[in-house]
């Protein structure tokens, strides 16, 4: 496996935690992301939104994946100006098949040099309440790789008529080198940027 590609896909992993399926925290009230990396070497990252929209707007919203990368991933491509650079930029999703899900990504190596699309693929999985409303979207990584054991991430929605609170778990277990090679801190700023990004986008689907 080329050593791009390998680290392209690793860097995306960590930074998916929050972005495709994490509609999370932002501008409204809620616990700000926490992430950790624990005895086992997870880096696990947990928190949760409060949002002042219906919760039935937000959950039309998420569960039409078909609709994601017409909102979802704007300013997060690497096309435009951006606040910092990033070795990886997130430039969409697909889905080739029921419960399957490609996310692209392009590596940077030096700016516009050394563009590499690379497909990441995930088995998604939606979670329904009783009376059939949608209660979540769960992301798993469909195979690992050289790099890269597990990364799981998931999201939850409650709320009433006049507020949606969404609460996201996301974990990501890295291999070998790249042990060592992510930090907690380059990791846990990397998310934040993300988060910001679609935070800022979901809120202006949902927001009237």
């Amino acid at each position: 496996m080329p050593m791009k590609t390998s680290v392209s896909r690793v860097l995306f992993s960590m930074i998916i935690i929050a972005t495709s399926l994490q509609l999370l925290c932002a501008q409204n009230e809620g616990n700000t992301p926490q992430t950790i990396r624990d005895e086992d070497k997870q880096y696990i990252t947990t928190g949760s939104v409060l949002i002042p929209a219906a919760v039935k707007d937000a959950r039309l919203i998420i569960e039409a994946v078909d609709r994601w990368n017409a909102w979802m991933f704007a300013g997060m491509d690497g096309k435009g100006p951006t606040e910092r650079f990033l070795l990886v930029y997130i430039t969409g999703v697909g889905f080739p098949e029921p419960g399957a899900m490609n996310a692209f990504v392009e590596f940077r190596i030096l700016r516009n040099l050394g563009k590499d699309k690379t497909p990441i693929p995930f088995i998604l999985t939606r979670q329904y309440a009783d009376n059939g409303d949608l209660a979540g979207i769960t992301a798993v990584l469909a195979e690992k790789n050289a790099m890269m054991d597990s990364a799981r991430y998931e999201i939850t929605l409650s709320g009433s008529d006049t507020e949606t609170e969404i609460a996201y778990a996301a974990t990501v277990r890295l291999r070998g080198f790249f042990e060592f090679f992510v930090t907690l801190n380059s990791y846990t700023r990397t998310i934040e940027w993300y988060l910001e990004k679609i935070i800022g986008n979901f809120a202006y689907q949902i927001l009237p």
